[in-house]
Parts: structure tokens; C-alpha cells; sequence
């Protein structure tokens, strides 16, 4: 293999290590034990918004508005209460209330399925007062 770095190797056994769950039969494998936690990383209490929408219904499954502390963690919903029995797409979505319509990253949304490959979403209140969601996937 001419010219093919450590790094390209790895980077090529990645892709196809994560392209049986991304791109594979199209089968996904249900699994909607998915929590969606809350952290504030800013140093002072913040107030935020978060809710989920069902996709296909354009439901709202979960709704709070929450004040959390600097440093604070909270569980606020698992997927699984949205009882759903197949693969499903939700948007969860966050906006930080005691920021001003001008602050930038006020607002993040994300999609996360109930199938295997996605794990939990994470809300981050980050240092700066913005605010950002991750997820782990396959």
C-alpha cells in the first residue's frame, strides 16, 4: 500500500467501523433508552427550555422550563416516555430564557432516533452562557 499513512488506515477502519450502523442493510434496531440530561457549565443560575417534538406527529412529548445552578446536573426525560415501539425521529431542542434575542447560541436543537446506534443527549449550559447538545452515535 503506497503512500497510505497510519493515519489514513485508521481513519478508512472507522469509517467502515461505523458504516454497519449508519449505512448497513437499512434494518435499525430499536431502542428508545435515550436520557436527555442538563448541565450548567456557566457560573452563575440559568434558566432554559427544553422540549421534544415527535417527528412524523409533530408532537410535543415533553415540555419544562427549568432553572439550574452553576455546576448543577439534571435528568429531565427518557425517550422510552414516549412510548414509542419502532424506530422514531424526535427533535430535542433547548433555549436558554435569560439570555437576550441578540446573544448567539441562545437556542440549539438536534435529532436523535430510538434506535440502537444513538445514545444519550446532552445539554450543556457552556462556559461562555451559550448553549450546545450532543449526542454519542455508532
Amino acid at each position: 500500500m503506497p503512500n497510505l499513512t497510519r493515519r489514513a488506515l485508521l481513519g478508512s477502519a472507522g469509517m467502515f467501523a461505523i458504516s454497519g450502523c449508519v449505512m448497513g442493510s437499512g434494518v435499525q434496531s430499536f431502542d428508545s433508552d435515550h436520557s436527555i440530561w442538563l448541565e450548567n457549565r456557566y457560573d452563575e443560575e440559568r434558566t432554559i427550555h427544553v422540549w421534544v417534538v415527535r417527528k412524523a406527529a409533530d408532537e410535543t412529548v415533553f415540555s419544562t422550563t427549568r432553572q439550574i445552578g452553576p455546576g448543577d446536573t439534571a435528568a429531565l426525560y427518557n425517550l422510552e416516555q414516549a412510548e414509542t415501539t419502532n424506530v422514531e425521529t424526535f427533535r430535542v431542542c433547548a433555549q436558554i430564557l435569560d439570555a437576550s434575542s441578540s446573544d448567539t447560541g441562545y437556542k440549539q436543537c438536534t435529532t436523535a432516533k430510538t434506535n440502537a446506534c444513538y445514545g444519550n443527549v446532552d445539554i450543556q449550559i457552556q462556559k461562555d452562557g451559550s448553549v450546545g447538545i450532543t449526542y454519542a452515535i455508532c
